[in-house]
Formats: structure tokens, C-alpha cells, sequence
């Protein structure tokens, strides 16, 4: 059965060509991490039950989360953003079952920040794209 261990992993790794430093949760310490850098998470996940008989379906999407941080000057970070997210974006979507771990995963949203990095004196960006997958598994009942 597939779990949200095995997607956050596979998309760090389909990431890994987008940014130097990818952290598949949110444990690792992105504070003073060289940047850009890359954050995989998946926060939540709705899940939905079906019994036909001695058999319960399972239906889930978990919400994976995809943080992208990166600096750069305040003319340039809302396009560096956006780069980043198009390019993101076309990675993951170029393969929507995760190499079979879903039946499908699609971007459902996204939201962006900047902030002036405290070290740096630049602007620190940071765009988040949320993504929710789709599976289901079987759970025989005894």
C-alpha cells in the first residue's frame, strides 16, 4: 500500500535537478540552509471508506506540499518564483501517477511570500505549490 512516506520521496527525488538542497520534511532545518533549497511535505490527507461486503475500500488524497526558497534581488524574485514554480510544476506533472504509487496527482493550488532575509539584507522568497493525490487501497474485513 502506498503511503505518504513513499510519495514525499519520490518527488523529492523527481525534484532533485530543480535545487541543490531537497528536504523530504519539514524535520529538516531549512533555517541558514543554502538556498535554493527545496521542502517536500504532505500535511494532511482526507480519506473516505466504501464496504462492499467483507471488503472496505479506502479512497485518499493526501496534500503534498512543495516549498521552494531561494534569494535574490527585489526585481527579480517574484520571476524567480515563478520559474521555479512552472518548472516544478512541469517536473511532477510529467509523470501524474508518481511512477504508479497514485491513480493520479494534480496541482490544486499555490501561494507565495517574500520577506527580507535577516543575514542576507535580500529578499527571501518562498513558493508553495500544494498538490493532492489520489489512491485507494483494499482492506479485507475478517
Amino acid at each position: 500500500m502506498t503511503n505518504r512516506n513513499d510519495i514525499r520521496e519520490y518527488v523529492a527525488d523527481a525534484l532533485s535537478a530543480i535545487a541543490p538542497n531537497i528536504y523530504p520534511s519539514r524535520g529538516y532545518a531549512t533555517a541558514g540552509a543554502s538556498l535554493p533549497a527545496v521542502v517536500v511535505y504532505t500535511p494532511r490527507e482526507r480519506v473516505e471508506y466504501q464496504t462492499i461486503g467483507a471488503t472496505v475500500r479506502s479512497q485518499r488524497e493526501p496534500q503534498v506540499i512543495v516549498e521552494y526558497m531561494c534569494e535574490g534581488p527585489s526585481s527579480v524574485i517574484e520571476s524567480l518564483l515563478d520559474d521555479a514554480a512552472d518548472e516544478i510544476e512541469a517536473v511532477l506533472l510529467r509523470d501524474m501517477s508518481l511512477g504508479g504509487l497514485v491513480e493520479i496527482m494534480m496541482l490544486t493550488g499555490s501561494e507565495s511570500t517574500v520577506q527580507t532575509d535577516d543575514k542576507s539584507g535580500l529578499p527571501l522568497g518562498i513558493i508553495q505549490l500544494t498538490f493532492t493525490a489520489q489512491y485507494g487501497a483494499q482492506i479485507e474485513v475478517v
